[in-house]
């Protein structure tokens, strides 16, 4: 049985997780997605992300029945997680894309020698604009006012 490694953040999942994932289970057996923790992602990328909470996420990628085990990687800001999670995983195989954290992949290529992983390398997918969570997040912002969305939330609270 062949295991495979593949991480994100996977906030506000849509069909680009999907298809990432699908790709990623067609190398082996068991997939196991390693999640970024909130405190990264608020590090790395914004302090208002991520949209959802790190169990949540978890709890959502969990259910998907491509995906075999989900797990967060809790780690300092400025380590690299995926160094972490192969040491701590031992996959037979890990995907990881190629745009990003590019200056990374020397030392996971590295590891994976080290530890007899193969690593795959794979291209985000063009296409829609809604293949990324800031595309989609971007597409709120422009088409709908704070107001709106607050009359919207609270009609679906009041239910």
């Amino acid at each position: 049985m062949k295991k495979v490694l593949v991480g994100g953040s996977f906030d506000m999942l849509h069909p680009g997780h999907i298809e990432l994932l699908n790709k990623a289970k067609s190398y082996g057996d068991y997939l196991v997605v390693m999640l970024t923790s909130d405190e990264r992602i608020k590090s790395k990328k914004n302090k208002a992300l991520p949209i959802y909470n790190q169990e949540d996420r978890r709890k959502i990628i969990s259910s998907l029945k491509i995906v075999d085990e989900a797990i967060v990687i809790n780690e300092e800001p400025n380590i690299n997680i995926a160094m972490k999670a192969l040491k701590l995983i031992k996959p037979d195989i890990y995907v990881r894309t190629n745009e990003i954290n590019k200056d990374t992949i020397d030392e996971e290529l590295n590891i994976c020698r080290e530890l007899h992983i193969e690593m795959i390398i794979i291209d985000r997918q063009p296409g829609s604009k809604y293949r990324s969570s800031s595309r989609i997040i971007n597409y709120i912002l422009d088409n709908f006012k704070k107001e709106e969305m607050n009359t919207l939330i609270e009609k679906d609270e009041n239910k």
